[in-house]
């Protein structure tokens, strides 16, 4: 599977009308350059798979928001010049402008209040071992890091003494995005990291 071929980020507003389906299944799409889509549901996404494909070309933007669970099955591509989101968002509005919903359950979803100032992932993209520091200001209390594969999966939980930097590996596992959710405190951050 080639997720991500190129990596740019940004974000971009969204907005359908509708229902929210409760599973959505997407399949056999090409999204060309110029043109953005977001797909949502308040359950379970699952994109491509089953000898099918999901593919954003040079210049093309897709956002998936879903309230449990993405799955980016084998078939899913995203071009260099294309943007692929994954969001995972407890409660509505889906497709509207998002604001960086938690990336996973279990934590309280961050805000602009509540988010790490200047968390650095590095390097990124890495061949195993990288390092979260986190400059912004001290942290006395423990640092935890949580670390999800591209289909969701729990890859990873590493704690930190408090000092504002983790040293963490993903050696041995497989090549691709990984998405990083850090917190301390009553304060939370994601990131992506790309594994070489």
């Amino acid at each position: 599977m080639n997720l991500v071929e190129g990596v740019d980020t940004y974000l971009c507003e969204f907005s359908i009308s509708g229902d929210v389906p409760v599973t959505r299944t997407v399949q056999n799409v090409d999204i060309p350059d110029g043109q953005t889509h977001c797909y949502n549901a308040s359950q379970t996404i699952t994109v491509a798979g089953a000898g099918s494909y999901f593919s954003v070309q040079d210049g093309g933007n897709t956002t998936f928001i879903a309230g449990q669970n993405i799955r980016f099955q084998p078939g899913t591509t995203a071009h260099s010049g294309g943007h692929l989101w994954g969001y995972i968002a407890t409660s509505g509005p889906y497709c509207t402008t998002p604001s960086i919903p938690a990336l996973v359950s279990g934590f309280d979803e961050p805000s602009a209040e509540k988010c790490l100032p200047g968390m650095k992932v590095y390097p990124n993209p890495a061949t195993g071992k990288f390092i979260i520091e986190l400059t912004g200001e001290p942290y006395e209390k423990a640092i935890g890091m949580e670390v999800y594969g591209p289909w969701g999966d729990h890859v990873l939980t590493t704690l930190g003494n408090g000092q504002g930097k983790l040293e963490c590996s993903l050696s041995g596992k497989p090549a691709g995005l990984y998405f990083i959710r850090v917190s301390a405190g009553n304060k939370s951050q994601t990131a992506k990291i790309i594994l070489l």
